[in-house]
């Protein structure tokens, strides 16, 4: 996992500074000494009012396109994440989470997300 500010190189032209970066394991290869390179397992933005427009409509368009398996849209006023997950190339919600969260990348692993909000 990594935070910001780190420079993710989605492909030609598109280098995007996610909230949050997840890779599995598997995807190691991807991690170099000032970015990475390659479509990321998950990819986590947070929201605020002077961003918010900018991550829900261009980043998640470039996530989608670049073909970014699971996004989510962290709303802290709201208490609640939206999970998108790509399927034939389009991102369809799969939950709107506020209490618990479950992981698509690590199955079997879930987030209470009252320990989160507090």
């Amino acid at each position: 996992m990594f935070f910001a500010p780190i420079d993710v190189h989605l492909g030609p032209g598109t280098i995007v500074q996610p909230d949050l970066v997840v890779l599995h394991r598997r995807h190691e290869a991807m991690i170099g000494p000032t970015k990475i390179t390659g479509v990321p397992d998950l990819l986590i933005e947070v929201l605020s009012p002077s961003n918010r427009r900018h991550d829900t409509e261009r980043k998640r368009d470039r996530y989608e396109r670049a073909g970014v398996r699971e996004f989510w849209l962290v709303d802290p006023d709201a208490r609640c994440i939206e999970q998108l997950l790509l399927h034939r190339r389009r991102y369809r919600l799969a939950a709107v989470a506020g209490h618990e969260l479950r992981l698509r990348l690590l199955r079997g692993v879930a987030i209470d997300l009252r320990e989160v909000w507090g």
